[in-house]
């Protein structure tokens, strides 16, 4: 069945005109152009969402840290 409609397909795009078909292309590439826009502005909301979370988490990390271990740091970062 498959193969039938491909066979369909081919023959119909064969027929028609240049013209038309290059522009159904046009108007597909379009499509697509579209669609990696928003996927692209998508992504980058996501790439936002991980930065604030990663921040977050960096900074509760730090917080968390007791306190003679962070002066211990500060104290010998400071000798070099």
């Amino acid at each position: 069945m498959k193969s039938k409609l491909a066979a369909r397909s081919r023959r119909t795009a064969e027929t028609r005109p240049a013209g038309a078909r290059a522009g159904e292309l046009a108007a597909r590439e379009q499509a697509r152009q579209t669609q990696v826009a928003e996927l692209t502005t998508n992504l980058e909301g996501l790439r936002l969402q991980r930065d604030a979370a990663n921040g977050g988490l960096t900074e509760s990390k730090v917080l968390s840290r007791p306190r003679n271990r962070c002066r211990r740091r500060t104290s010998s970062n400071s000798n070099r």
